[in-house]
């Protein structure tokens, strides 16, 4: 049997990149904080403004792709 394998998009690899980024950061930021007793806010709130802005972007790009191929299909569907 051969099952087609799904690709996983160039955007969506970078959608799972800044979660992962994220996820990273905050663990790490969480464990040097209470070893330390010093908190990073200005370099926290960059990441999280940084990659957040990145994550709004790409889902900005996608749903603007997504709605082309709708009204792509509209079009079709009205000349048949």
């Amino acid at each position: 049997m051969n099952e087609e394998k799904k690709k996983v998009n160039t955007l969506d690899k970078y959608v799972i990149f800044c979660f992962v980024v994220l996820i990273v950061y905050t663990i790490a930021h969480t464990i040097i904080f209470y070893k330390t007793g010093v908190e990073a806010t200005v370099l926290t709130m960059a990441v999280y403004t940084l990659f957040g802005e990145e994550l709004l972007l790409l889902f900005l790009i996608k749903r603007h792709k997504l709605q082309d191929v709708f009204k792509l299909i509209k079009k079709k569907d009205e000349d048949i």
